[in-house]
């Protein structure tokens, strides 16, 4: 994302509020995502009225710490993989229970995500394995 010059702002709030989540206590944070378009200052005075500037989100998370301490640090080294989004910064809280997301994008709409089940148990090696018939195309982005 960053390298299409695209720089989240990301603010992250901390609330007191807590709520249980199969069995899971779960702390809410507020957050604010904007993302502005790397369009030119010479391009924006040109654009058709109600053409974006910047892509901007905002909404509410609840995670958790416990009892998933031992994922915290493959969480950690994973966020950064988000990090284009602005998602990094989020998912530094803690394993994400559940997450409302506004934005304009979404057309009045929220989106919502809760764990509806969550299991430590072994995958099994297939689950990793490259489907028949996948061709690999690509990246034109460098």
């Amino acid at each position: 994302i960053q390298a299409l010059g695209l720089k989240p702002e990301v603010k992250v709030t901390e609330s007191a509020e807590t709520v249980t989540i199969l069995g899971v206590r779960a702390k809410r944070s507020n957050f604010e995502i904007n993302i502005p378009l790397p369009i030119p200052q010479e391009l924006r005075a040109s654009l058709p009225e109600g053409i974006p500037t910047a892509i901007s989100m905002s909404g509410e998370m609840w995670s958790a710490t416990t009892p998933y301490e031992k994922y915290l640090s493959t969480l950690t080294k994973s966020a950064p993989l988000l990090g284009g989004l602005g998602m990094d910064k989020l998912m530094a809280s803690g394993v994400t229970m559940r997450q409302v997301t506004r934005s304009e994008l979404f057309g009045g709409q929220q989106l919502e995500m809760v764990v509806t089940q969550i299991a430590d148990e072994n995958v099994p090696a297939s689950v990793f394995e490259v489907p028949a018939g996948y061709k690999e195309i690509p990246s034109s982005i460098k």
